[in-house]
């Protein structure tokens, strides 16, 4: 395929459509909502911050308690990867959507000092 394709376009074009095609592999953020236990992190930290990004705009788009707190499932498993400072602004922004009848969501721990911080708890 890699050769189709700088064939057709070029080595440049051809090598950036290439990168673009391999980087459209991220989980999808509602199906995550659906099932936060079964997804697996991504392995680098700039494919982690634009998946986490998407799944709290994911919430965002339809802030339902029970995808509010999947969405905390999902940032805690960041934490238990070891890197809550690339879910910090995710979950600051995912904090902001909390209603007032809601609960407290378990998923936030790792963040509560983070939160206290700014405002947000």
């Amino acid at each position: 395929m890699a050769a189709a394709v700088v064939g057709a376009v070029g080595y440049g074009a051809g090598l950036e459509l290439l990168a673009y095609l391999d980087a459209l592999d991220l989980p999808d953020p509602n199906r995550v909502l659906a099932d936060p236990s079964a997804f697996a992190l991504p392995e680098r930290g700039d494919r982690q911050l634009a998946f986490l990004t998407a799944v709290v705009s994911a919430v965002q788009d339809d802030p339902t308690r029970p995808r509010w707190e999947a969405g905390w499932d999902v940032l805690a498993k960041a934490v238990e990867a070891g890197v809550p400072d690339i879910a910090a602004r995710a979950a600051g922004d995912l904090a902001a959507l909390r209603e007032p009848g809601w609960p407290v969501p378990s998923g936030i721990d790792g963040f509560v000092e983070l939160l206290r911080l700014s405002g947000a708890l």
